[in-house]
Protein backbone atom coordinates (compact mmCIF):
# COMPACT_ATOMS: atom_id res chain seq x y z
CA UNK A 1 0.00 0.00 0.00
CA UNK A 2 1.38 3.26 -1.22
CA UNK A 3 0.78 6.35 1.16
CA UNK A 4 -2.16 8.46 -0.10
CA UNK A 5 -1.62 12.09 0.90
CA UNK A 6 -5.20 13.17 0.26
CA UNK A 7 -6.44 10.88 2.52
CA UNK A 8 -4.32 11.41 4.76
CA UNK A 9 -5.31 15.51 4.60
CA UNK A 10 -8.61 14.43 4.55
CA UNK A 11 -7.94 12.56 7.53
CA UNK A 12 -6.44 14.98 9.83
CA UNK A 13 -9.23 17.46 8.76
CA UNK A 14 -11.47 14.93 9.82
CA UNK A 15 -10.01 14.30 12.94
CA UNK A 16 -9.65 17.72 13.97
CA UNK A 17 -13.28 18.46 13.14
CA UNK A 18 -14.39 15.80 15.97
CA UNK A 19 -11.61 16.40 18.97
CA UNK A 20 -13.64 16.57 21.99
CA UNK A 21 -16.96 15.49 20.74
CA UNK A 22 -18.12 11.61 22.04
CA UNK A 23 -14.53 10.05 19.92
CA UNK A 24 -13.18 10.22 16.55
CA UNK A 25 -14.63 7.01 14.26
CA UNK A 26 -13.84 6.58 11.11
CA UNK A 27 -15.83 7.90 8.43
CA UNK A 28 -18.61 5.74 6.60
CA UNK A 29 -17.90 6.94 3.26
CA UNK A 30 -13.81 5.88 3.95
CA UNK A 31 -12.87 2.05 3.46
CA UNK A 32 -11.89 1.14 7.08
CA UNK A 33 -8.99 -0.93 6.20
CA UNK A 34 -7.13 1.60 4.23
CA UNK A 35 -7.93 3.95 6.86
CA UNK A 36 -6.41 2.17 9.59
CA UNK A 37 -3.25 1.34 7.80
CA UNK A 38 -3.31 5.22 7.35
CA UNK A 39 -3.50 5.69 10.84
CA UNK A 40 -0.80 3.42 12.05
CA UNK A 41 1.64 5.66 9.72
CA UNK A 42 -0.04 8.86 10.53
CA UNK A 43 0.93 7.07 13.99
CA UNK A 44 4.58 6.57 13.25
CA UNK A 45 4.67 10.43 11.99
CA UNK A 46 3.55 11.70 15.23
CA UNK A 47 0.43 13.39 13.26
CA UNK A 48 -1.73 11.25 15.53
CA UNK A 49 -2.07 9.35 18.61
CA UNK A 50 -4.70 6.44 17.50
CA UNK A 51 -6.28 4.31 19.67
CA UNK A 52 -6.87 1.19 17.47
CA UNK A 53 -7.33 -2.50 19.33
CA UNK A 54 -5.80 -4.70 17.15
CA UNK A 55 -6.57 -8.08 17.19
CA UNK A 56 -5.20 -10.94 14.34
CA UNK A 57 -8.84 -11.23 12.74
CA UNK A 58 -9.57 -7.24 12.63
CA UNK A 59 -8.30 -4.08 13.93
CA UNK A 60 -10.55 -1.76 15.16
CA UNK A 61 -10.77 2.33 15.88
CA UNK A 62 -11.44 3.71 19.22
CA UNK A 63 -10.47 7.08 18.80
CA UNK A 64 -8.03 10.06 17.09
CA UNK A 65 -6.78 12.71 17.79
CA UNK A 66 -4.21 15.70 16.20
CA UNK A 67 -0.77 16.07 18.15
CA UNK A 68 1.17 19.44 17.72
CA UNK A 69 2.93 18.00 14.87
CA UNK A 70 -0.55 16.93 13.37
CA UNK A 71 -1.81 20.48 13.88
CA UNK A 72 0.70 22.19 12.46
CA UNK A 73 1.08 19.61 9.27
CA UNK A 74 -2.59 20.52 9.10
CA UNK A 75 -2.15 24.09 9.24
CA UNK A 76 0.43 23.50 6.67
CA UNK A 77 -2.03 21.88 4.16
CA UNK A 78 -5.55 22.90 4.88
CA UNK A 79 -5.83 25.58 2.89
CA UNK A 80 -7.53 24.48 -0.65
CA UNK A 81 -5.41 27.07 -2.54
CA UNK A 82 -1.94 26.00 -0.91
CA UNK A 83 -2.71 22.11 -1.36
CA UNK A 84 -4.02 22.49 -4.96
CA UNK A 85 -0.86 24.94 -5.90
CA UNK A 86 1.60 21.79 -4.11
CA UNK A 87 -0.22 19.22 -6.44
CA UNK A 88 -0.21 21.00 -9.10
CA UNK A 89 3.39 21.96 -8.94
CA UNK A 90 4.81 18.25 -8.44
CA UNK A 91 2.61 17.15 -11.20
CA UNK A 92 4.15 19.74 -13.42
CA UNK A 93 7.69 18.58 -12.33
CA UNK A 94 6.52 14.90 -13.64
CA UNK A 95 5.83 13.41 -9.82
CA UNK A 96 3.72 12.31 -8.18
CA UNK A 97 2.61 12.90 -4.11
CA UNK A 98 3.59 9.26 -3.19
CA UNK A 99 6.84 9.86 -4.25
CA UNK A 100 7.54 12.66 -1.92
CA UNK A 101 8.79 12.27 1.92
CA UNK A 102 6.67 13.80 4.66
CA UNK A 103 9.33 16.00 5.42
CA UNK A 104 9.58 17.62 1.81
CA UNK A 105 5.77 17.67 1.24
CA UNK A 106 5.38 19.86 4.44
CA UNK A 107 8.55 22.26 3.82
CA UNK A 108 7.23 23.07 0.46
CA UNK A 109 3.35 23.48 1.41
CA UNK A 110 4.90 25.76 3.70
CA UNK A 111 6.92 27.43 0.95
CA UNK A 112 3.52 27.78 -1.42
CA UNK A 113 2.13 29.72 2.03
CA UNK A 114 4.47 31.64 2.08
CA UNK A 115 4.56 33.05 -1.02
CA UNK A 116 0.77 33.28 -1.24
CA UNK A 117 1.49 35.90 1.80
CA UNK A 118 4.38 37.18 0.03
CA UNK A 119 6.72 36.25 2.54
CA UNK A 120 8.44 34.18 0.14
Amino acid sequence: MKRDMELVRELLISIEEHTGEKGWSVPSDMEYLVVVKHLELMEQANLVNASIVRTKQYSTVMDASLTWDGHDYLNAIRNETVWNKVKENVKEKGIQLTELSFGMLKEYAVFEGKKILGLA
